[in-house]
């Protein structure tokens, strides 16, 4: 089987946009890329906060939690890359970052995340498949959104699992408003939060 690869090496020069409030920087080789220990979140709550029973007339909104997840955050010049599974069944999930901002959205809306297109790619070893986010220091928070699809009762696990590397970053002098042909990637975060 496939294994979940760094997608950067050290010295690669990114950009990381919003270029006007990020820009360029260089990942630092002097550290070696981590792999980050997994990370489950479980966004539901047993007699606390469990994830509200589907609706008959189907409607999502209003019956989900949301959950500012700090957990993914990492530290000053830091950029960390996740790959997101979401492990239970009978829920789906929506991510935002920043807050405000949906990502795996498309003409039709956004797109949930949920165990049959994230689990099971992550179980083929197609990590290409699978959905990922990027987060540069504690300044692009994730916000995660779940939502049931089970109509019998509440649900109370409500599980995502975040697989990945962190990289230490140093922003070399260079000007933000020029591209640079060397780039090997560009990175978009979101604008930044306070």
């Amino acid at each position: 089987m496939p294994t979940l690869r760094n997608p950067l090496e050290s010295g690669d020069l990114i950009l990381i946009e919003p270029r006007n409030e990020y820009g360029y920087y260089f990942i630092d080789p002097r550290f070696a890329p981590r792999v980050l220990v997994d990370k489950t979140v479980n966004i539901a709550t047993r007699f606390t906060t469990p994830i509200p029973a589907l609706t008959s007339a189907g409607a999502t909104s209003g019956n989900g939690i949301d959950h500012e997840c700090t957990e993914v955050d990492v530290g000053d010049l830091e950029l960390a890359f996740y790959k997101m599974i979401v492990i239970d069944p009978d829920i789906q999930v929506q991510v935002w970052q920043p807050a405000a901002s949906m990502i795996f959205n498309d003409k039709a809306g956004g797109r949930r995340l949920a165990q049959n297109n994230t689990l099971y790619h992550a179980e083929r070893g197609d990590w290409a498949a699978v959905p990922e986010i990027w987060v540069f220091q504690d300044d692009t928070p994730v916000k995660l959104t779940a939502t049931s699809t089970n109509m019998n009762s509440d649900t109370y696990w409500a599980r995502v699992r975040f697989l990945g590397y962190k990289f230490k970053l140093f922003q070399p002098r260079i000007a933000k408003n020029v591209d640079y042909a060397q780039t090997v990637q560009t990175i978009n975060v979101g604008a930044r939060q306070s």
